[in-house]
């Protein structure tokens, strides 16, 4: 139909439109206009109600011909008013009408079509620029006005901090959805959502864990395909033991879900192979800093004093972007727990990571899980944890570090 704007109703929708109309009538008028001949009429809207009359028989239903509407584009313009007026559309079906509006007639100002469809012109001027910054619609140096007249207009130029942040998943439908107009604005909204969602546990979050005894390079065959949110790892240091990065990126891009990430700590000295495997498999996002928040190691006879791990940042296809901090603070780690792995982090460490870079309800898988740091920070914020160890005695450990830190708080 040349005039129907919105798609057609379900099927569900449709049957009960057709039962209510046999039951009450046509309560609202199914409306017309002239072609341009002047004679013959073209339905403007009721599309439906007029299939269902026709189906049930109904000739006496309400109508009503517009005068005034010549061209196409007229005509187009009052079958979305009509339809923005109307409750039932969802903000992504209004946002629809007035983007298909803009680009029948982008010539016309954002007031000027704000006026014929019935919405602010602010709405209008938002949508504008998304469909323009996403090169769907020409950026124009004049628009027509309400009175027909011809303006200049400035041609929206953003800098490339604002196009970054307009190419960020869900600022354009920030922006959207609740009229920001200001794409640094809607960021730091989104930025702030995610801060509370990453710290807010659900109250009825039932988290668990598990912990296998296993080899890396077997693959982790316990560990379902795309059943993982996030890997977060502190890799074996030894250069003897760097063959482990070609299985764990292998593993990681069986195990990880689309979006899903994986974060592992290395030490300076195996970074070339690790990066080597890992971007093989999986797409490279960032280096990290972890602060060691101790008596820095040297590095032998390179007389360096290490006051930092790199931790890398590889993804599974797509990942969700939003501010987060690439450097990682934390307070020493206690000599009780320093006693228990060679190479012990702190579970304040790494609670920093899992909170900032994951979300409550997520699944998250170590490896190289040692006495469980990761498991306990991950549990206590309300993530599930999976936790795999080459040596049996590490997975002891875990077991009874987890029962009694996480259990028994």
């Amino acid at each position: 139909m040349k005039y129907q704007v919105m798609p057609p109703l379900s099927a569900s929708d449709y049957e009960a439109l057709k039962a209510d109309i046999s039951k009450n009538g046509v309560l609202i008028p199914i409306e017309y206009a002239f072609a341009s001949d002047g004679k013959t009429l073209e339905l403007l809207d009721g599309h439906h109600r007029l299939q269902i009359c026709n189906e049930l028989g109904i000739t006496d239903y309400p109508t009503v011909i517009r005068a005034g509407l010549t061209e196409d584009t007229d005509k187009l313009m009052y079958a979305r008013s009509l339809n923005l007026a109307r409750r039932h559309l969802t903000r992504a079906q209004k946002q629809q009408l007035i983007q298909s509006q803009l680009k029948d007639t982008p010539e016309m100002s954002d007031r000027a079509i704000a006026s014929g469809l019935g919405v602010d012109g602010k709405t209008v001027a938002v949508q504008r620029r998304h469909l323009e910054a996403t090169a769907e619609l020409p950026q124009l140096n004049t628009r027509i006005g309400a009175d027909n007249k011809t303006r200049p207009v400035s041609i929206y130029n953003p800098t490339e901090r604002t196009m970054r942040q307009l190419r960020t998943p869900g600022v354009i439908n920030k922006m959207l959805n609740e009229g920001i107009s200001n794409p640094h604005t809607a960021s730091k909204q989104l930025n702030r959502e995610h801060k509370t969602q990453r710290m807010t546990i659900p109250a009825d979050a039932n988290v668990t864990y598990d912990l296998h005894c296993a080899d890396i390079r077997d693959g982790l065959p316990m560990i379902p395909d795309a059943s993982i949110d996030a890997i977060i790892t502190d890799a074996p240091y030894d250069r003897k033991l760097a063959y482990v990065f070609e299985p764990l990126a292998q593993t990681a891009a069986r195990v990880l879900k689309p979006g899903g990430i994986l974060l592992c700590m290395i030490d300076q000295k195996v970074l070339i192979p690790a990066l080597n495997s890992l971007d093989k498999h999986l797409k490279y996002r960032w280096t990290l800093a972890y602060l060691i928040p101790r008596n820095p190691p040297w590095k032998g006879v390179l007389n360096i004093s290490t006051l930092w791990k790199p931790v890398l940042w590889f993804q599974q296809g797509v990942y969700e972007s939003y501010l987060t901090p690439d450097l990682i603070d934390v307070p020493p780690i206690n000599d009780i727990d320093a006693k228990l792995h060679p190479h012990q982090q702190s579970i304040e460490g790494f609670s920093e990571i899992v909170k900032t870079y994951t979300l409550p309800g997520q699944t998250i898988l170590d490896p190289f899980c040692g006495s469980a740091t990761t498991g306990i920070a991950a549990l206590t914020l309300g993530r599930n944890f999976i936790g795999t160890d080459i040596d049996l005695g590490h997975i002891e450990i875990a077991h009874h570090r987890i029962n009694d830190i996480y259990r028994n708080p």
